[in-house]
């Protein structure tokens, strides 16, 4: 009996493991696209902001995914009027 409850326990740790690792890798590959997206751009249009909306066209992601990522990613910049790739 007990290791019946063991077992349900290790089991029941490990999909909620591999669930947050691939929503974490999934978030990770989301932020790469936004950025690769940011650094192309920036020197092909004016102005070098970027609406949510616009990237989230460009980028075939959802818009609240976008504006979700951009606020947490340290490598975009953050502005009322959009977002920039931060200058490094």
């Amino acid at each position: 009996m007990n290791d019946q409850i063991i077992n349900g326990l290790v089991i029941g740790v490990a999909v909620v493991v591999i669930a947050r690792l691939i929503s974490v890798l999934t978030e990770m590959k989301d932020t790469r696209t936004i950025v690769k997206y940011l650094r192309e751009s920036k020197n092909n249009l004016k102005p070098q902001f970027r609406s949510n909306h616009v990237i989230a066209y460009e980028t075939n992601l959802p818009e609240e995914r976008v504006r979700k990522l951009c606020r947490k990613s340290k490598k975009i910049t953050k502005r009322s009027c959009g977002v920039q790739i931060q200058n490094k």
